[in-house]
């Protein structure tokens, strides 16, 4: 997921079904920053999936059909896949009122072992008091150095 500073400055994020539109309309050839969640036929499988889940979920109340499905999902099988690349990538975008514009890259390795790195600087800083008081993001109560921290890599234009 993408996100980016609106000109006031505040944080807009993009649902998975506009990636997949915006990558449908762009035509330009398949993007490996894309995750697949996000594009492919993922994010329409999403759409049509989405009417469907309120019928699911009263389904999903009757205590037969809840055993039926969590013992279902138990005993499936996966099979081990090699990672499909070596990096995960965030990219940013700000836009300024003054017409200003900064681009910037982020790569960081494993995105699930990343997450649970920026989970530890969190927590660490709240533990030390470093971090401020208060209802934040993280990335706003800790800063661009949180990313750093977590063992990411800020490639800028």
């Amino acid at each position: 997921m993408s996100a980016g500073l609106s000109p006031g400055g505040s944080l807009q994020q993009a649902s998975p079904e506009w990636f997949w539109w915006a990558d449908r309309r762009s035509g330009s050839p398949r993007s490996p920053t894309l995750s697949t969640a996000l594009s492919g036929r993922s994010g329409l499988q999403a759409s049509l999936i989405r009417p469907a889940l309120p019928l699911l979920s009263l389904l999903l109340k009757i205590p037969s059909m809840r055993r039926r499905m969590i013992t279902s999902m138990a005993a499936s099988k996966t099979r081990r896949a090699p990672r499909p690349r070596p990096h995960s990538w965030g990219h940013a975008v700000a836009d300024w009122p003054d017409g200003t514009r900064r681009e910037s890259w982020l790569r960081a390795d494993d995105a699930m072992d990343y997450t649970a790195d920026v989970l530890t600087v969190v927590v660490r800083a709240l533990r030390n008091g470093t971090a401020p008081r208060g209802a934040y993001t993280p990335a706003a109560a800790l800063g661009s150095g949180l990313a750093t921290d977590a063992g990411a890599t800020f490639l800028d234009d």
